[in-house]
């Protein structure tokens, strides 16, 4: 018997199986914008109005085909690794002098 529960505020599966006696219970918070391995970081087509948190180490980040309208002063100051950035596809009309900085 499997019995999966999800509610919208968290996740929460839970996995009951008759012939084991193995419950396997795994909870998350919320349900990260973008999917992350290792240093990439994409989250391409998501829909997305604004950058979310963004680890520091991230080497590429894919933001295109999102709904991103305009980059702000400093945006990526915090991203010193990034070596690649895709922002193709938004809606940006405005780039600050010091976006990049």
């Amino acid at each position: 018997t499997t019995r999966t529960t999800t509610s919208t505020s968290s996740s929460t599966t839970t996995l009951t199986s008759t012939k084991a006696t193995t419950t396997i219970l795994a909870t998350t918070t919320t349900t990260p914008p973008c999917a992350v391995a290792g240093t990439v970081v994409t989250c391409s087509n998501r829909g997305l109005a604004v950058l979310p948190a963004i680890a520091s180490a991230t080497t590429i980040l894919y933001f295109n085909g999102n709904q991103l309208t305009a980059l702000a002063n400093g945006m990526f100051s915090t991203l010193t690794a990034l070596l690649t950035l895709d922002l193709s596809y938004n809606m940006i009309t405005n780039i600050p002098s010091d976006t990049f900085s």
